[in-house]
């Protein structure tokens, strides 16, 4: 539409010279002529510095719409832009379109890559056009909801597999021992030790839990592998809640990945990761690791 008007411009005021003959008309054709590498001289160093990155929300919900915009950035006044946002699913690869107008509405859990296509940056005018050499991505987690497993709480209530002595000096489980150098005063039981003659230590223990390791594989449909990681989130936080500190495994494209969750953050983290793991050629869940507790996800317990 600029150069269009420019063009126009530009044969107007050359017939009006031709017309008439003017110096007043020589003078602004020559001045049309100019503009170009006027407002291309102006709009290098802008040129130059411009960077153009996708903006919107970092996470957003199953069946929630998300709404995407291009932001340009530059030390100068900004100059016009134009460019189209592209998503790619970082599972499966698949690449998807955006249309302003409809937005981005995901039907599944998954991680997506946001970039820039097609990026190009003018001169003030809107005369000249560059392709954009400074593009920025971005990522949008969509996470999964939370599906309860059934058959798992009866696992749970299993007494741990042994007692560990514990630094915490108060507690209603503790053992009887001898005496040792650096052993504090304050743990001697003093009415036994009186009893035996000899010192003895009361010594605060806490339970081991068994080991826990989790299997999944991220290959399969969307549906599958929305229900394996919405069941992830359940099992995980139901381990974490009695007690237990799982070991994750998840077999993709970029081999077995392997997570140690402690808490209900370090869970969230590691369902984030999963989402960006491309999905493997194989859909078959790594082997378990250690001779703990096992649950398959999407698979068998034993």
């Amino acid at each position: 539409m600029r150069r269009a008007a420019y063009i126009i411009a530009l044969l107007g005021a050359g017939l009006w010279y031709l017309t008439f003959g003017q110096w007043l008309a020589w003078i602004f054709l020559l001045g049309l002529l100019s503009l170009p590498l006027l407002s291309l001289a102006l709009s290098m160093k802008a040129i130059l510095d411009f960077q153009l990155a996708p903006m919107g929300p970092e996470r957003v919900a199953v069946g929630e719409k998300a709404e995407l915009m291009l932001m340009g950035s530059c030390g100068s006044p900004m100059p016009p832009f134009k460019g189209k946002i592209r998503l790619r699913n970082l599972r499966t690869g698949e690449k998807i379109a955006y249309r302003e107008e409809l937005g981005f509405t995901p039907v599944h859990c998954g991680g997506y890559e946001v970039t820039v296509e097609k990026g190009r940056v003018m001169d003030y005018l809107g005369l000249f056009s560059f392709p954009v050499r400074k593009k920025q991505s971005a990522r949008i987690l969509v996470a999964p909801i939370p599906i309860p497993a059934e058959d798992l709480p009866r696992l749970l209530t299993q007494p741990p597999v042994r007692w560990k002595a514990s630094p915490c000096r108060l507690g209603e489980n503790y053992e009887l021992r001898p005496y040792r150098p650096g052993d504090s005063l304050n743990s001697v039981h003093w009415k036994l030790s009186a009893k035996t003659g000899k010192l003895t230590v009361r010594e605060t223990m806490e339970p081991l839990r068994q080991k826990a390791c989790l299997t999944l594989t991220l290959g399969g449909t969307p549906e599958q592998v929305d229900d394996r990681l919405g069941r992830l989130l359940w099992i995980g936080r139901e381990l974490l809640y009695a007690g237990m500190e799982p070991v994750i495994l998840v077999s993709s494209g970029e081999g077995t990945a392997r997570f140690r969750v402690s808490d209900e953050k370090s869970l969230s983290q590691a369902v984030d990761a999963m989402l960006c793991l491309p999905e493997p050629v194989e859909p078959v869940p790594p082997e378990p690791e250690g001779t703990g507790w096992h649950y398959a996800i999407g698979g068998s317990e034993s």
